[in-house]
């Protein structure tokens, strides 16, 4: 793997670790309010999944159309990117949460989380680079 791979990656740590706590309370909250049970824990788990590749995927995507020869080529690149992870997301989730029968809210509740988990890991992230 290249080595700019190799940073972004290690700069998004706080990123990874921040939406694995935001989960973990997500699950803590299910267990107070005695709602806790097997496919909350798999929808979670699922849902943390789920967000993560999708996160990685779109690093991946970004990284990749860096080497286009225009911008407007890499433009497309990532927003052909973006319509098919959300394709394959979208269809992905709606198998498990129907035919899997997890608990939707615990599934998709992550997706959600992944917005705040982005806010608190840039708090330790500085010029690209995890401090």
């Amino acid at each position: 793997m290249d080595e700019r791979y190799r940073s972004a990656f290690r700069g998004q740590v706080p990123v990874f670790l921040s939406q694995l706590v935001l989960c973990g309370l997500m699950v803590a909250v299910y267990a107070c309010i005695g709602r806790l049970n097997t496919l909350v824990l798999l929808g979670a788990l699922c849902g943390l999944l789920a967000s993560l590749l999708n996160y990685s995927a779109m690093i991946f995507a970004v990284l990749k159309a860096e080497n286009s020869d225009s911008p407007e080529k890499a433009q497309l690149k990532v927003r052909g990117s973006y319509l098919l992870r959300t394709v394959i997301l979208f269809a992905a989730l709606v198998v498990v949460i129907r035919f899997g029968g997890l608990d939707p809210l615990a599934t998709l509740l992550p997706l959600a989380l992944m917005r705040i988990a982005l806010f608190i890991g840039s708090f330790f992230v500085k010029g690209g680079h995890a401090k």
